[in-house]
C-alpha cells in the first residue's frame, strides 16, 4: 500500500511539474483553464504526501513488517476525496 501511495504522489508531482508547468509557461495556456483541468492539484499532492508520511511513520513505529491499522489515516482524507469527486463530476474536461 505504501509503494502504491508513493507512486501516486510521484505521478501527481510529475503531472504538476511537467504538464501544468509546461502548459502554463511554454504553451501559455490560461491559468484559469488549467485550474479547471487540474482542480486543487496542490492540495491533492499535499494530502497524499501527508498520508504517505503518516504511513511511513506508522511503519517505523511498528514492531512488525507491516502496518496493523490505517483506518484513522484514511478517515482523514475521505471528506477531501468526496469533494474531489464532486469537482470531477462537474468538470467539463472529464467524460464518463
Amino acid at each position: 500500500f505504501m509503494k502504491t501511495e508513493a507512486n501516486y504522489v510521484k505521478i501527481l508531482s510529475i503531472t504538476q511539474k511537467v504538464y501544468v508547468h509546461v502548459m502554463l509557461n511554454e504553451c501559455k495556456i490560461d491559468q484559469n483553464l488549467l485550474k479547471e483541468m487540474f482542480p486543487d492539484l496542490d492540495r491533492l499532492i499535499e494530502l497524499h504526501r501527508s498520508m504517505l508520511d503518516q504511513l511511513l511513520e506508522r511503519y517505523k513505529l511498528s514492531q512488525h513488517k507491516y502496518i496493523e491499522s490505517i483506518g484513522d489515516i484514511l478517515s482523514n482524507i475521505v471528506s477531501f476525496e468526496i469533494f474531489l469527486i464532486s469537482l470531477c463530476i462537474k468538470n467539463k474536461f472529464i467524460s464518463f
